[in-house]
């Protein structure tokens, strides 16, 4: 063999192996069929070229290639390798999951049975695509769902029996104190509330009172007006008079006011002595004292004196209407007629 063809060949070899050594590397093998699929996701941080395609955490290939869609910026298209003859369904469902709490993500496709014929996806198709956050890379949603419930039945039973009575603890006493001021400020808001319903009734009365005032005022407005006018007017007039000589005839009236009041006190002093006097008599005369208390209290001497007044008014009666029985004035002798009674005697009444 020339050393051109041993060349040749070496040349050959070398760029063989570089080409299947990058490959490898990127997680390609030249000696098994692969196909290819598509994805997309809006958000593929954490996923990378030559990222693992699994299935039940079994390596099936590998992802070759992350772009932007160029028809909406917002979704990346992933392209990934499945090597070997695995048959995936049309159906299936590329899910990107975290590998680990500090490592990189990998795509599992999901599918329920192994496909034949056109159920099996052909390379280039695109399936559906869902994105696992963290936890739930970690454990199974169902798993999830059992251990919040679990969770949250021990928290329920630890948060009824916190500060039950007979629990002594720290924790125990402070859930009871703390009942104990939450029932105390409930009990102070409403006092509260009643307080300030009833400051809001009284605000609402002064408010009202507040307006009438208001409304008289501007309603009066004139006549204050006219009042400070004629406030200023007499102040002005004050200020111009002559409040010394105003003043010494004040002083002069007072003065004599003051002997006037003297003399009254002078007079009502007299007039008291006058009534202390006729207090006096009158009380001689109530008990009998005197002509007129024996006037006034013997009862048969009034009525001797009313008798004999009726007996001066009967006797006065007769002599005017028949004074010939009493006066006989005729000048020439003659015979008397007889007597004859009056009609309407009063003295027979």
């Amino acid at each position: 063999m020339s050393r051109e063809v041993k060349l040749g060949l070496l040349t050959f070899i070398t760029l063989f192996a570089a080409v299947w050594g990058y490959r490898f590397i990127k997680g390609q093998n030249l000696f098994q069929p692969s196909r290819t699929y598509l994805c997309s996701f809006n958000d593929v941080t954490g996923l990378a070229v030559s990222s693992d395609v699994t299935v039940n955490g079994y390596k099936i290939g590998t992802v070759t290639d992350i772009n932007i869609n160029p028809n909406d910026v917002h979704t990346m298209d992933v392209t990934f390798r499945v090597d070997g003859k695995i048959n995936i369904p049309k159906n299936a469902q590329a899910v990107m999951r975290n590998e680990g709490i500090v490592g990189g993500k990998t795509l599992s496709l999901v599918f329920e049975s192994i496909c034949t014929g056109d159920d099996c996806a052909p390379s280039g198709h695109k399936f559906t695509s869902k994105s696992l956050g963290l936890l739930s890379s970690m454990i199974d949603p169902a798993e999830v769902n059992e251990y919040i419930s679990n969770a949250s039945d021990q928290v329920k039973d630890l948060v009824k029996e916190l500060g039950k009575d007979g629990n002594n603890g720290k924790v125990d006493l402070i859930v009871r104190n703390l009942e104990l001021t939450m029932a105390n400020m409930a009990a102070l808001t409403g006092n509260f509330n009643k307080l300030m319903v009833q400051s809001q009734q009284n605000m609402n009365g002064i408010l009202a009172n507040m307006n009438k005032i208001t409304k008289n005022l501007a309603d009066n407005n004139a006549q204050i007006t006219g009042l400070l006018k004629n406030l200023n007017t007499t102040s002005g007039q004050l200020a111009s008079a002559d409040i010394s000589k105003t003043m010494t005839k004040t002083n002069a009236m007072i003065d004599n006011s003051n002997v006037a009041v003297k003399k009254l006190e002078t007079t009502l002093d007299a007039t008291t002595a006058t009534m202390k006097d006729l207090n006096t008599v009158l009380a001689k005369v109530n008990q009998g004292g005197g002509s007129l208390g024996a006037l006034l209290n013997d009862k048969k001497l009034y009525e001797n004196l009313e008798a004999t007044s009726r007996n001066m008014s009967l006797l006065l009666q007769d002599l005017r209407l028949n004074p010939k029985r009493y006066v006989n004035v005729s000048l020439i002798s003659r015979k008397d007629k007889p007597y004859t009674k009056p009609e309407n005697d009063p003295a027979n009444q």
